[in-house]
Parts: structure tokens; sequence; C-alpha cells
């Protein structure tokens, strides 16, 4: 008798009522519910998440909150009952009874039971090659590589209503003619190419030069690459044999500049693309009835682009126990994604384009200083900087 009854409890030991509530990008909450039969909550029952210490035990009500891994399994145990597994993958349950009083036009005067969830697969990879070679003061180095960027994200929700819900699971047992289902995903990647050269001679000249081409999925397929070089130089004139009758009071004099570009494509996916959203938004007479609304692009958008610039002069005094750093800079932004006003005749939402252009110079000026008693170390540090931002276009589009 003992097993029949364990049988027909392990059937109806569900979870219900799940709300993951997002906590950081590796772990959630999980709420939810265990249950001996339909309407008999399991008091006291273990709630672990496999292969871990991380453990709980439900409420008087059979409630239990837990957090863990989106991508982990739970191990739901009780006395006298099978052990079950669940996994989390990003589910959701939403099980929402009629409300006996609803406010009119709510929706709250049927039974509705949701079942959900998403899934996000982020893939990364990285290649790096390098080579170095001294041939008395000259060291060169070089590096090249390749990374890959990836992400694919998949949803599905489904929902049904009824008239009277008996068991909290959408399974064999519910059935109903009021079924709504909706899903869809996303892809995105970015390949890189990318090398970098560097020369050293005494430590007293130094140069440096990377090149790097991006490939985003976000720009149609005639925009999606885009070439990014840069370079800096630095003369330790310190090191230099006519500065040695100074290297007591300046140990460390070091002028450098550097040149570069830097990209940015951080819009939503899909906008270069004309997309449809199809819904039922229109009432006809006392039916709703199916829309399709286009959404606006710009197949013409591409990467945009900042050219940096800078000098700079490094001090070091008192064995280098002073530093001083003086630094002017000038940045240039160009082909800004934007979104940018349109009349109010076209209908849509604005498309995304590439509409400004945005300097930014200045100075900045970085003073240090480190000590050591006994065996604590002490460090001072006073910064000061001005900057100046200039809008020197915001409609232009530039044509390459």
């Amino acid at each position: 008798m003992k097993r029949k009854i364990k049988i027909t409890f392990v059937l109806f030991m569900l979870f219900s009522a799940f709300v993951l509530q997002q906590l950081s990008a590796q772990s959630i909450r999980v709420n939810g519910i265990v249950y001996e039969k339909e309407e008999s909550p399991s008091i006291g029952a273990t709630v672990n998440v496999k292969g871990t210490d991380n453990i709980t035990v439900t409420d008087m009500d059979g409630k239990f909150s837990i957090i863990t891994e989106a991508n982990s399994t739970l191990v739901v145990s009780y006395i006298g009952f099978k052990k079950q597994e669940i996994p989390v993958n990003n589910q959701q349950h939403t099980n929402s009874p009629a409300i006996k009083y609803p406010t009119p036009g709510s929706g709250d005067a049927v039974n509705e039971m949701k079942e959900g969830f998403n899934r996000t697969q982020n893939i990364t990879t990285n290649l790096l090659l390098s080579y170095e070679k001294s041939i008395e003061q000259h060291r060169f180095s070089v590096m090249g590589g390749y990374s890959y960027e990836g992400e694919t994200y998949r949803w599905f929700n489904t929902g049904r209503t009824f008239d009277d819900m008996k068991y909290d699971a959408l399974g064999d047992e519910v059935k109903s003619d009021a079924v709504a289902n909706s899903g869809g995903g996303r892809d995105f990647v970015m390949n890189s190419f990318f090398g970098r050269f560097n020369y050293n001679y005494a430590d007293r000249y130094l140069f440096e030069f990377n090149i790097r081409d991006d490939i985003s999925s976000k720009f149609a397929k005639e925009n999606r690459n885009a070439v990014f070089p840069s370079l800096s130089a630095a003369w330790r004139i310190s090191e230099e044999t006519f500065f040695e009758g100074w290297k007591n009071d300046l140990p460390n004099v070091k002028f450098r500049g550097s040149w570069g570009l830097v990209g940015n494509n951080r819009i939503d996916l899909y906008q270069y693309l004309e997309r449809v959203k199809a819904n039922q938004s229109y009432m006809f007479g006392d039916k709703l009835v199916n829309t399709a609304v286009f959404e606006s692009s710009n197949p013409d958008i591409r990467w945009e682009t900042t050219e940096m610039a800078n000098i700079a002069l490094d001090l070091g005094l008192l064995n280098n126990s002073l530093n001083l750093t003086l630094e002017y800079f000038n940045n240039t932004t160009r082909d800004i994604l934007v979104t940018l006003p349109v009349s109010k005749v076209y209908g849509l939402k604005a498309p995304i384009q590439n509409g400004g252009i945005v300097n930014t110079r200045g100075w900045e000026t970085s003073l240090e200083y480190r000590l050591k008693t006994g065996r604590v170390n002490h460090r001072f540090a006073l910064n000061l900087s001005d900057s100046r931002n200039e809008v020197v276009d915001n409609r232009l589009i530039r044509n390459r």
C-alpha cells in the first residue's frame, strides 16, 4: 500500500508559480511551490541545487526561494517520496486564477496559465600567435590574432484560459480552445582580425603599431567591416648619454605621443533591415483583426569612428618617488550613430543614422608621490583636467 501511495505522490509533485528574478549575469532567484497533491503543499521538502551545497526547505505553504545559476538543475526530495530533478533553464510559469469581482475589461474574469522559457548562448574564441627577437640592443615583437564573439537568444511563451483549472500544470489533462503562442530570437556575431608590432631600442626609443579589422553583423553586408589602425612612439631622454649629468635629479624623462582610430557598433540588432511586426491592434465591429506594422530601417548605417591623438611628458623625480605627467589630447568622433528627428507625418519611429561629428580636446595633469615607512607603503595622487566638447555637426551624413 505504501508503494502505491508513493507512486501517486510522485505524479503530483509539481512546481508552480515560478518567478525568475535576474540578480546578475550568471545567477537568478527561483521562487516556487512543491505539492504532494493538487491542493496539498509539501511542508519541509528539501530543494537542493544539484552538485552544490546550496539547499533550502519549503515553508508552511510549501513555498521556497533559492538563488542559483540559470542553467542549473534543482533536486526536490521529501521523506517517503522519490527525488525529482527539475532543470531551471530560464523557465517561467504563471498561474492567475480568476478574481471574483474583477475590474471591468481587465481580463481578471478568467483563469489563465502561462509557460515560457528563454535561453542565451554566448561563445567567445581568441587565437593568438606571437614572436619575439632581440639583436643586441634592438628588441622586436610581433603578435597576430583572431577573435570571435557570438550570441544566440531564443524564447517561447504559451498561454491558455480555462473555465476551471484543476491542476497547476499545462498537460494532456488541461484542454482549452483559447491558446496563445509566441516566440522569437536573435543572433549576433563579430569577427576580428588584429596585429601588433613593437620595437624597442635600449629602452630609449619605443614604437608600437596596431591594426584590427572588425566585422559586425549589426550592419549590412557592404558596411560590416572597418579597419582601425593606431600607433604610438616614445623617447626616453633620460636614457641618452648627454643626459647623464641630470639623471640624479631627473631619473626619468619621457616624451610620448599616440594616434589611433577606434570603432563603436553599440546599437540594437537588425537596424539595417526593414522589419515587420504582426499583431492584433485594430477593431472592426466587434472583432480584433490582424495587422502588420513595418518598422523603420537604414541599410546605409556603418561603424561610428573616433580618431584619438595625444602628446605627453612624463617626469620622475626624487629617485622616481615623485612622478608628474602632463598631457594634451584631441579626439574627434565621426559618423555618430544617433536617432535624428523626423517629420511627424512619417508615421514610424525614426531610424538610426550616422549623423554627427563631435570634437573633444583638452589637457590633463597628474602628480603622484610614493613613500614607505616601515612595512607600510603610502601613495598620494592628484589629478587635474579640463576639456572642451564641440558639436561640429549634428546633421551631416558623410559620403565616402
